[in-house]
């Protein structure tokens, strides 16, 4: 009884997810603001469909620029990101 309580208990967890990129409500939304480090380095400070919708956001602000680099910031659980790190240069 006690694994079929937890078995639904991640279900829920996972299917009310609310950063799920997957998700169509979630595309589109307000992320999070990114961090201007200056010299073309930034870093977003959010995970998920949060740092998908501010990256595509900061691109449609910002269309004469393109990734030079990007990688996480593996600063969370194992293997697990708390952010990212972009590089970007103008085009």
């Amino acid at each position: 009884m006690t694994a079929a309580l937890m078995f639904i208990a991640l279900f829920f967890l996972t299917a009310c997810n609310p950063n799920r990129a997957s998700e169509s409500e979630n595309i589109g939304k307000a992320g999070c603001l990114p961090l201007n480090y200056e010299y073309g380095v930034l870093y977003f400070p959010c995970n998920e469909a949060k740092f998908g919708n501010a990256l595509s956001q900061f691109k449609k602000q910002n269309p004469g620029t393109e990734i030079e680099a990007m990688t996480g910031n593996g600063a969370g659980a194992y293997g697990e990101n708390v952010g990212y790190f972009v590089v970007i240069r103008a085009r």
